[in-house]
């Protein structure tokens, strides 16, 4: 599809027609690190280079509230969630969203075996019942609490990025037992072996419920040790089918505009980013700028970030980017798959594909 070249100041869609400009900042009330990454990136280089508000990014949609739904939907023109987080996160998501409105002061705690994710989900719960109280009372009667974790009328895709492979491999960074030394349930849990001590403690308490102290063992023996670039540089290695699916979603006009995110929007949301702007060969320095962009947008929401990642034994410095995130995946990429287009051929993302991308998303 050939699309017109934009008059200084205009915006097209999709269909080619001409757009009113959009704010330079979507200012949401619950989601963090919402924007457009054409606009980003463009504004940056000086030049429109990518198309504006087809590419969005930002953290997760759960807590949006009426306000933020309508900005999502209408106002931006989401048509599709790309959402790149693990199954048991998105589970907690549900769980925090299905409680049913109750009288005020009343709650409803999610099962935990886990004493501190227990205490943890009271916590989330008396925050939900509160905004259900506060709706009740006409503080705020639209809050998103009330409405259905997914926004209406948008088409979700739930890819998880750090999939089985990447699984897998955090979990044979240990040695390994058999699991039948250490835990007597091994036919519940279908494993013939485990990792040493510590790895048969985080699958024992992983299936038996505990699973914020499980992660905090993988966080501690696995996660940190490999910083956050190598986690991101093992994703890429291992998690080339999630990786080529979401890519699939950028060939299209079909899918967009969409927003693509994760938890924070940070790490698994930047690394498919990053592929993205590289594919359509912007320059390193405006692929970081946007990268970057993120610590100040979750500025506003650190002590929460912190709190989640003391719990799984993590660093504060987790909570934001990391210096060498952009040109780390660029070297890698050269280093181990001689480029770009080799890592892309060798996760099946073909040459057309790449051609698809870029005639949907460029000008």
């Amino acid at each position: 599809m050939t699309y017109p070249e934009p008059a200084v100041g205009e915006l097209h869609d999709l269909d080619g027609r001409t757009m009113a400009t959009p704010p330079s900042s979507w200012a949401l009330q619950d989601v963090a690190n919402f924007r457009d990454v054409g606009r980003t990136v463009n504004a940056y280089l000086g030049e429109r280079r990518i198309r504006e508000g087809v590419f969005f990014r930002s953290a997760r949609l759960d807590d949006a509230t009426a306000e933020d739904r309508h900005t999502i939907a209408e106002d931006a023109g989401i048509k599709t969630v790309i959402d790149l987080r693990t199954k048991y996160v998105m589970s907690l998501r549900d769980q925090r969203h299905t409680s049913t409105p109750v009288r005020p002061g009343r709650f409803r705690p999610v099962p935990c075996a886990d004493k501190n994710s227990r205490s943890e989900h009271l916590k989330q719960a008396k925050k939900h019942q509160g905004k259900l109280a506060a709706a009740a009372g006409h503080d705020r009667p639209d809050d998103a609490v009330v409405q259905p974790p997914r926004i209406g009328g948008l088409d979700y895709h739930e890819i998880k990025i750090t999939g089985r492979a990447f699984e897998i491999y955090l979990l044979r960074q240990l040695s390994w037992w058999s699991l039948m030394r250490v835990c007597p349930y091994s036919q519940t849990v279908h494993l013939d072996k485990v990792a040493d001590a510590e790895t048969s403690k985080f699958l024992i308490l992983f299936t038996f419920g505990y699973r914020m102290q499980a992660l905090g063992i993988l966080g501690r023996e696995v996660m940190l040790p490999r910083g956050l670039v190598g986690l991101g540089l093992a994703t890429m290695d291992l998690s080339g089918a999630e990786i080529r699916e979401t890519l699939l979603l950028y060939t299209s006009a079909s899918p967009l505009p969409s927003v693509v995110h994760c938890t924070h929007g940070k790490d698994r949301t930047g690394l498919i980013c990053a592929l993205v702007l590289m594919i359509l060969d912007i320059p390193i320095d405006a692929v970081e700028h946007d990268y970057f962009l993120t610590d100040i947008a979750l500025s506003h929401g650190l002590d929460q970030t912190l709190a989640e990642l003391r719990e799984v034994g993590l660093p504060d410095d987790w909570a934001g980017t990391a210096s060498n995130m952009i040109t780390a995946i660029r070297d890698h990429l050269d280093e181990r798959y001689g480029g770009l287009d080799g890592y892309l051929d060798h996760i099946g993302f073909t040459k057309a594909d790449r051609c698809q991308v870029r005639d949907t998303l460029l000008y």
